[in-house]
Order: C-alpha cells, then sequence, then structure tokens
C-alpha cells in the first residue's frame, strides 16, 4: 500500500509540474516564459542528486507532456531522455563532485545537449516529410533566454538545498585544550 502511494504521490507532484509549465508560459511575457520548469524539476533530480533510480522520473514526465506539445510526438521526449541519460552518465562514473561549478555545468551541458538534439530530430522529421518552418534568429534567442533563467534557478536552488541541507560541521567550535589553558 505504501508503494502504491508513493507512486500516486510523484504522478501527482509530475503532473503538477507540467501544468506549472504550460501556465508559467501563458502567464508571463517574452523573456520570462522561456523559463522551463519540466527541465528545472528534472535537473534537480538528476543533477543534483544523481541516481539511477531518479532516471525514471523522466519518461513519465516527459511522455505526459508530449501530449500538450506542438511538435511531432516524441521528438522533445527522446531528447530529453537521452540528454538526462548522458548527463546523469557523467555525474555518476566521471565528475562525482557536488560542487556550484559542477551544477552549472551539468546544467548546461544537458540543456545543449537537449535543444541540439531536438533540433536535430526536428531537422530529420523535415527529410522525412515533416514541414516544420524553423525560423533560426528567433531560435537562437530563445535558446538563450531559456538556458539563463533555467539554469540560473536551477544553480540558485542548488544553493538553497545546500544551505539547508548541509550537516553543521562543529569542528571549529570544539577547541583544542591548549588553546583553553
Amino acid at each position: 500500500m505504501a508503494w502504491l502511494l508513493k507512486k500516486i504521490m510523484w504522478l501527482t507532484l509530475i503532473i503538477t509540474v507540467i501544468f506549472l509549465h504550460l501556465a508559467l508560459r501563458d502567464w508571463f511575457d517574452f523573456p520570462f516564459n522561456c523559463f522551463n520548469l519540466i527541465f528545472l524539476f528534472l535537473g534537480a533530480a538528476i543533477i543534483i542528486w544523481p541516481q539511477n533510480n531518479n532516471l525514471w522520473l523522466v519518461l513519465p514526465t516527459v511522455l505526459i507532456s508530449e501530449l500538450f506539445s506542438v511538435v511531432p510526438f516524441g521528438v522533445s521526449a527522446i531528447s530529453l531522455f537521452i540528454s538526462f541519460l548522458i548527463t546523469n552518465w557523467l555525474l555518476l562514473n566521471i565528475i562525482t563532485n557536488r560542487s556550484i561549478l559542477i551544477v552549472l555545468f551539468a546544467g548546461i551541458f544537458s540543456f545543449i545537449l537537449y535543444r541540439l538534439l531536438f533540433y536535430l530530430f526536428l531537422i530529420g522529421g523535415q527529410l522525412f516529410g515533416s514541414s516544420i518552418d524553423l525560423l533560426w534568429s528567433e531560435i537562437i534567442i530563445s535558446w538563450l533566454w531559456e538556458c539563463v533563467l533555467t539554469i540560473g534557478i536551477l544553480v540558485l536552488f542548488y544553493l538553497i538545498t545546500t544551505l539547508f541541507t548541509k550537516r553543521f560541521n562543529p569542528s571549529y567550535v570544539i577547541l583544542n585544550r591548549k588553546n583553553i589553558f
């Protein structure tokens, strides 16, 4: 029963994040509507707390979010999953330190990889009959705003979580007996 309740809680959280993402796209004007809440949610799960089981959060999130997407089905899902799969492998096997620079690097790396794969799959879809007009000047401006806002908030979220979750290290409070006398 606890297992089922936990799964329902995660599914509710995923659906809430998706609907908040869609609402933020409509509520805010141009530079601030480029914020990608889905990427932030999954990036926090993958980059800040990297584990193999966190990668399973990506699949239901992208599949549900694909229902509200205007691009061909699966383009965003596959590119986001591959991006976080590579980033998760990189963070678990090569870069094991968790500092602000690593979070910034991993966020930028996974975002650029996600967007590159996304547009490569869109261009590949154009070769097989899908007709999507890509305005590269608008895409680059939107990319930059989305990267700055999303990665900036991810790093800020990392700083806030490490501020409150780091264990208090009392080593500087404990005085050596030589210093007391």
